[in-house]
């Protein structure tokens, strides 16, 4: 079962706004979350919440997908290995590191 991603977990993904240094790796890090469900101190991340892309370019990414099972606020829970999409360039990463406290089934 997939961990939970949580403000300051990390994400990975290729960064490629077609310059002659692209495509490169992105490395972020989630940067809200829900005020109402967190994970030892740390917010729920969720679909249509951003993060940093953390690469040459600056940039934000948006989670675009999330669990079916687990909701906060309306939104869809992210969780490791779902999809984020840099909203300067459009390609898209995932949630590599969530939190080992809440495991979601996504059956």
């Amino acid at each position: 079962m997939p961990l939970a991603a949580c403000v300051g977990h990390e994400t990975a993904g290729t960064c490629d706004p077609r310059l002659p240094c692209c495509p490169h790796a992105r490395a972020g890090s989630n940067g809200n979350g829900s005020a109402l469900f967190e994970i030892a101190g740390n917010a729920l991340h969720c679909v249509s919440h951003t993060g940093s892309c953390n690469c040459p370019h600056g940039g934000t990414f948006e989670s675009v997908q999330g669990a079916v099972l687990l909701e906060a606020d309306g939104l869809p829970a992210a969780l490791v290995g779902h999809t984020t999409v840099c909203k300067v360039c459009g390609t898209t990463g995932r949630h590599a590191s969530g939190s080992d406290l809440l495991e979601v089934d996504e059956a």
